[in-house]
């Protein structure tokens, strides 16, 4: 949303209970979200949430605000059972949060859509997900089953420094579209279940040195920039279709390890 809607959106929001900020639909008010949260005054009215201070708030404090929808948390800390909060969520952002697991005491997140946990250690298992970020997740080596997330249509990886690789499974998202896995130092290779991926159009590879191997042959990618190739230096096997190329990219000539290219261009 553009901060001059939203700043537009802020007044009216605020007089649907000028009196009670837990009747009201959105909360982002740093002392009006404490005192909902501290004293329990949350109803089923309250559809959207910032938790932006770093403060320690019972899980039970959700319970009331039934009909919760987006759910925006940075560095607080929760304590309690994760049952408490809203299985109407649809949007969810924990950024900073010292949780070693989400899936714990029942929550229920069938229709969560997006899933942001970045600069996180949370362990995400959700079937459903439409986006799911990871950027800056420390501890990730690789990721789980991709058959697990059939609706994934945005997945970003950028700087997990010790995902090592991509799971054969990742050719099972064909709705993907957006891919980003840049500065993923110690990532060497793609499955060759990549090509498979024919809805995924956009693939970021920013200093991405280490990659040995890339065959997206049936992907169309539109977001492929030539000029990344001169940053793949390593690369052994590079394997593209339908590429919207003027003739080959001048970068290509930093590939001074390539073996075999295969390249077709859109027409």
């Amino acid at each position: 949303m553009h901060d001059q809607l939203r700043d537009m959106g802020r007044p009216i929001v605020k007089l649907e209970n000028l009196d009670a900020p837990g009747e009201r639909s959105r909360l982002w008010s740093e002392e009006e979200v404490i005192d909902v949260l501290k004293n329990n005054k949350g109803t089923k009215k309250v559809r959207g949430i910032n938790i932006l201070d770093t403060i320690e708030i019972e899980t039970e404090a959700f319970k009331s605000m039934t009909n919760l929808k987006l759910l925006d948390i940075c560095d607080a800390s929760l304590n309690g059972s994760f049952k408490y909060l809203s299985s109407e969520l649809v949007w969810l952002r924990w950024q900073g949060c010292p949780l070693q697991y989400l899936l714990l005491d029942g929550f229920s997140h069938e229709k969560l859509v997006v899933l942001d946990l970045s600069n996180n250690n949370v362990k995400p298992h959700f079937p459903k997900l439409q986006s799911l970020h990871l950027d800056n997740y420390d501890n990730v080596e690789r990721i789980p089953d991709c058959s697990l997330y059939p609706n994934l249509e945005m997945l970003m990886l950028a700087d997990c420094q010790k995902l090592k690789e991509l799971p054969d499974s990742l050719g099972s998202l064909a709705k993907l579209k957006d891919l980003d896995v840049g500065r993923c130092r110690e990532l060497s290779r793609f499955p060759a279940s990549m090509r498979r991926m024919r809805s995924l159009r956009y693939l970021r590879m920013a200093s991405f040195s280490s990659l040995e191997e890339l065959d997206a042959t049936y992907c169309n990618l539109e977001g492929l920039n030539p000029d990344d190739f001169e940053k793949l230096s390593s690369l052994k096997k590079l394997s593209l279709f339908e590429i919207d190329f003027q003739g080959l990219p001048i970068s290509l000539r930093g590939l001074s390890q390539l073996e075999m290219l295969i390249v077709c261009s859109k027409l």
